[in-house]
């Protein structure tokens, strides 16, 4: 898909939702003189549509919580296991690791918790 493409699949989506200026909209009504821009108006809606249909959740109000520990726990188990099973480092690199460790779980816990929040 072209960046063209791209931009008048925007416009069109847009458009479909009500959210564009005048001059947006008349560019809109003149894109969808063709057969092509009017089948991909078409298929935004049918989209949007099957979105709307989807079941939805709620997650508990503690979610947020519970995937925090429940990575802080996992954090928790790798650090015994690889202290167990690798030699002594210096505390310097042993530190730095760990943040990095911690860090990169805590934004998987993010990215988790957000993506469970879409689906609600």
């Amino acid at each position: 898909m072209t960046p063209r493409d791209e931009f008048i699949d925007e416009l069109l989506s847009a458009y479909l939702d009500g959210a564009t200026s005048p001059d947006e909209t008349a560019r809109a009504e003149r894109l969808l003189q063709s057969a092509e821009h009017r089948e991909t108006l078409e298929q935004l809606r049918s989209q949007g549509q099957s979105l709307r249909n989807l079941p939805s959740f709620k997650l508990p109000s503690d979610f947020y919580q519970r995937v925090i520990a429940a990575g802080e726990v996992e954090l928790g188990d790798r650090r015994r296991s690889r202290v167990a099973a690798q030699p002594a480092v210096s505390a310097a690199a042993s530190n730095g690791k760990a943040r990095w460790q911690a860090a990169l779980i805590g934004l998987s816990s993010l990215a988790a918790a957000v993506a469970l929040a879409f689906l609600a």
